[in-house]
């Protein structure tokens, strides 16, 4: 089996603010509280799901806007501290 080098989120508003993000086929489920913040929570929920030295190189944020759209695409994965808490 090989091992994946993307990940596919999908992310929606969260009804108490910010956005919520569940992996599409994997059990990853992360929250932000903005834009900036959900894709570092992402990074972090990566890591520690599939550990230190996993073969992820591409995230994809898709938003499902419930009021107006942000920024969506994809971001490079550059491994950092797993599971870092704030």
């Amino acid at each position: 089996m090989s091992k994946p080098t993307e990940i596919v989120f999908e992310v929606t508003e969260a009804a108490e603010g910010g956005y919520d993000a569940k992996a599409l086929g994997y059990g990853i489920f992360t929250q932000g509280e903005d834009w900036t913040d959900l894709r570092a929570m992402v990074k972090d929920a990566v890591a520690c799901h599939f550990g230190e030295n996993h073969s992820i190189k591409v995230v994809r944020l898709h938003h499902h806007p419930a009021s107006q759209p942000i920024e969506s695409g994809h971001f490079g994965f550059n491994s950092g501290g797993c599971c870092s808490s704030p």
